[in-house]
């Protein structure tokens, strides 16, 4: 089987997702998260080489999805993603933006400020009373401190 020609651009960019996890069935655990080296290290590893691959003989079956040799896969303990290759700059980019907020918060955190605070809850729950529509996702993209999306 051929071997891809290497990570796309941005795959080692320190994102610390375990952007590694799902290129190779038999690499070590160790090498699938690289925040297991030093476990007293609360940040991961910058990535600086991604293990070698194998394209895959056929399609692959999960639940009502199929991924195929076009798709990257990302992987973790809490699960696997399966991307279309040519969106996988767009998912990098937006695991940045989600790590950034999250640091953030736990620096706001760590600096004695609630999430209470941080997310200004008591100014959405204002709104809220003379705003049934607007949904706490709404206000936290307002502030810039939405995660899930």
């Amino acid at each position: 089987p051929a071997t891809p020609p290497g990570p796309p651009p941005g795959w080692a960019d320190g994102t610390g997702r375990g952007h590694t996890s799902g290129a190779k069935k038999n690499v070590s655990r160790r090498e699938k998260r690289p925040s297991s080296v030093n476990s007293k290290k609360s940040e991961n590893l910058r990535l600086t080489s991604l293990p070698s691959c194998r394209t895959p003989a056929a399609d692959a079956g999960f639940g009502p999805h199929t991924t195929t040799s076009a798709d990257v896969v990302f992987g973790d303990r809490d699960g696997v993603l399966f991307v279309a290759a040519d969106r996988v700059e767009e998912v990098l980019a937006t695991a940045h933006r989600i790590r950034e907020v999250e640091r953030a918060q736990a620096d706001g955190i760590r600096a004695g400020r609630t999430l209470r605070e941080q997310t200004d809850f008591d100014g959405y729950l204002a709104r809220r009373a003379t705003d049934s529509s607007h949904t706490f996702r709404r206000h936290l993209r307002g502030l810039g401190g939405a995660v899930e999306e």
